[in-house]
Parts: C-alpha cells; sequence; structure tokens
C-alpha cells in the first residue's frame, strides 16, 4: 500500500553547540499489507526499483565526486562517526530520546524517521525507504519493525519484505531491533533472527520493560532499560569499517 497522508518534518536539536537534524515520518492512517499478498521479493524489487534509482540532489552530495556511494544499495564512505538512520514504527519513538544522547556523547549523529503502525511490508513497497537513503546517506541503519506483526498469522509471508528491505539498504551498516514482546509472538522474532543472524538481529522480547497504560509502548523508564541495552550491543559496530 502506498504511503497517504504522510508528514516529513525537520527540526534542529541544539545540544552542546551542536544540532541534530531529526526527521519524523508520521502517518494519519494506519498501515495496512494483508498477510496473503503472494508476492516475491524481485517482484517488490522491481516495483521499488525506479524509486531507488532516483539520482540525489546534488546539494546532498557532500562526498568524494568520484565517489559511488550515492548509488542504490550501496555505502557511503568509511567515517570514525557513524550518522545512524533509524527507522520504523512507534518504537522509534521509545528509543529515540535516550539512543540520540548516546549518539551526541559518542559523536555520532542520529535521524529518527518514524511511521507509526507501520510493517515490513509497508516500508518494502513504500518509496520513502529509498528517499531516506538517498537525502540522509546513513552508513548505519537501524529498523525498528515488528511489533505491528507480533501476532501476524502465516507469519512466513513476511519474509519477502524483509528480504525486500535489506537488499535495499544494501552494503550499509544494519541492525534490527525486534520488537519489545507484551504477549507472545506468532514467529516474527525467530523469522527475523534466521534472516538478519543473531549479529545483525537485537532480541528485545527477554527485557522486562515497565509499561504505559496501553500494556504496550514502554514507559520512561521503560525507555531507558530498552535503550541502554539497545546500545550495548551496537557498541561492536559503531565506527568499525
Amino acid at each position: 500500500m502506498m504511503l497517504r497522508n504522510l508528514r516529513v518534518y525537520q527540526e534542529l536539536l541544539a545540544v552542546l553547540a551542536s544540532a541534530l537534524v531529526a526527521l519524523a515520518i508520521w502517518q494519519h492512517q494506519k498501515a495496512h499489507a494483508s498477510p496473503t499478498d503472494a508476492v516475491t521479493a524481485d517482484e517488490i524489487l522491481a516495483a521499488t526499483a525506479a524509486d531507488d534509482a532516483e539520482p540525489v540532489p546534488s546539494a546532498d552530495l557532500a562526498t568524494s565526486a568520484t565517489s559511488s556511494s550515492n548509488e542504490p544499495g550501496a555505502r557511503p564512505p568509511a567515517a570514525s562517526k557513524e550518522k545512524m538512520l533509524v527507522l520504523g514504527d512507534s518504537m522509534v519513538e521509545v528509543l529515540s530520546p535516550y539512543l540520540n544522547a548516546y549518539a551526541i556523547e559518542n559523536g555520532h549523529e542520529m535521524v529518527p524517521a518514524i511511521w507509526y503502525g507501520s510493517t515490513t511490508a509497508a516500508w518494502a513497497k513504500s518509496p520513502e525507504l529509498g528517499k531516506l537513503l538517498r537525502e540522509i546517506n546513513p552508513t548505519m541503519v537501524i529498523v525498528v519493525l515488528g511489533s505491528s506483526e507480533l501476532t501476524s498469522p502465516s507469519i512466513e509471508s513476511r519474509k519477502p519484505y524483509i528480504e525486500v528491505m535489506l537488499k535495499r539498504i544494501g552494503s550499509r551498516k544494519v541492525v534490527w531491533i525486534g520488537p519489545p514482546n507484551w504477549r507472545a509472538d506468532t514467529g516474527i522474532n525467530d523469522l527475523l533472527e534466521s534472516e538478519l543472524g543473531k549479529d545483525r538481529f537485537f532480541l528485545s522480547e527477554h527485557l522486562e520493560l515497565p509499561r504505559k497504560h496501553d500494556g504496550i509502548h514502554p514507559n520512561a523508564e521503560g525507555e531507558k532499560i530498552m535503550t541502554e541495552n539497545v546500545y550495548k550491543s551496537l557498541k561492536p559496530m559503531l565506527a568499525k569499517n
């Protein structure tokens, strides 16, 4: 399903005389993608090829003119500090405050992209993914998805969407943060771990998190606990090329 009614905005966050550009994607209608859709990764990639092939505006080409880093799926030039694109559902909002503080403290930059209620299917098919990769040109992509698919039937139908997202992200560093389960899932965590491997997948299921009144989203204390654990898992990958 195409994205509708999204508002993309940027705001400068001044922290210790530095600014962080935060990007958030807002959706006013929940993303729906039927798990019964028979679709292959190749079909999705073919449909999104034009989106991913769009050239990057010259103003965004801050790297060497001879660099091929802005080609679809390519990784930006090596750098001692990371530019992290954190994209996904409402759990991005849970991680962003503390993760941003950790990033700034260690000289990294974090750009959050939030699409409320989104799924692997929605992101895999969306032109927004290619647009974000082109415009932000991150060195690392942190995907925070799975909460909206915690109890999805036919969980294997999600496999092509995960494959497509990884192929579109390309050779950039990638870490996938699994959903912080508030109930037993139907297999999304097992599927994600099998597709990404333990080195690129963070299992949030085991974390004991205080929750808000909805029983789903971690409260302020839970946000801190979750982010601290996520950051520990990210540290071995940060600024290693």
